[in-house]
């Protein structure tokens, strides 16, 4: 009987452009996912298909292939433009290195709250979301064509808005319900938003915080004055009074 393989990431298998360019395609593609299901062997993640992300997802698993020769790859690419599921299985333990590897928190309990675009009927619940979170709804209204959203068994459980301007965009309403904070949803929602934003076009993104000062640095924001914000960005209705003038205003490069 042939023993277990080794459950070993060969990292050292890659040449250092190689693991640089591992590790630039896992934070983009960790951004982008949608949800997650736990499998008996392993994981499956969902995916949107916009953009270059198959073929960022094909190069990704050539690279991990060659340091995790154990894994099994499955993409499945939906028709019609639709979006794709890669999953990841091997044999006993591969669920706990993934799970180490691509930082999921905690077992999985099956599936995680998934990340898409706010559809019109669900309205009501992001706003129900930003005043259960005690998060001003002011001008939400207004730009929600670009307002993402966790769902949990057809809940919203979780928001993260951009409003969109000449000069750049406010980051807003990044909210997570109480029982799922500290399971990294606000995270993948923060990543998300500014992976929008980069599709959208925008090259800075702003945002006004009373409580979380030390959550948004870890995602590249910096404190800057009001002054320093376009104009075009400070006619929000957070800035022109929805948050206090004490809230920390912080800036990002896309």
């Amino acid at each position: 009987m042939a023993p277990d393989p080794v459950l070993v990431c060969r990292i050292g298998a890659l040449q250092p452009e190689e693991r640089a360019r591992h590790t630039e395609l896992l934070s983009a593609l960790k951004s982008s996912i949608l949800g997650v299901a736990e499998r008996p062997d392993g994981y499956a993640f969902r995916f949107s298909g916009e953009g270059d992300l198959f073929r960022r997802l094909a190069e990704w698993a050539t690279l991990e292939r060659a340091c995790c020769p154990f894994l099994d790859f499955e993409l499945l690419l939906e028709r019609d433009g639709g979006g794709a599921t890669l999953r990841l299985s091997g044999p006993a333990g591969t669920r706990e290195l993934l799970r180490a590897e691509l930082g999921l928190e905690g077992p999985a309990s099956g599936r995680t709250p998934e990340i898409g675009l706010l559809r019109p009927e669900e309205t009501p619940g992001l706003l129900a979301l930003l005043e259960r979170c005690g998060l001003p709804e002011a001008g939400v209204r207004d730009h929600l064509e670009a307002a993402l959203v966790a769902r949990e068994e057809g809940r919203i459980v979780g928001s993260a808005v951009l409003e969109l301007s000449e000069d750049g965009a406010l980051l807003r309403s990044v909210a997570v319900e109480t029982p799922l904070r500290g399971t990294g949803l606000g995270t993948r929602l923060t990543e998300r938003a500014l992976s929008l934003a980069g599709e959208r076009g925008v090259r800075r993104v702003f945002l006004l915080t009373e409580t979380a000062g030390d959550f948004f640095p870890r995602f590249g924001f910096r404190r800057i004055e009001r002054a320093e914000v376009p104009s075009s960005v400070r006619e929000s209705r957070e800035f022109q009074g929805a948050c206090r003038e004490t809230a920390l205003v912080m800036e990002r490069s896309v």
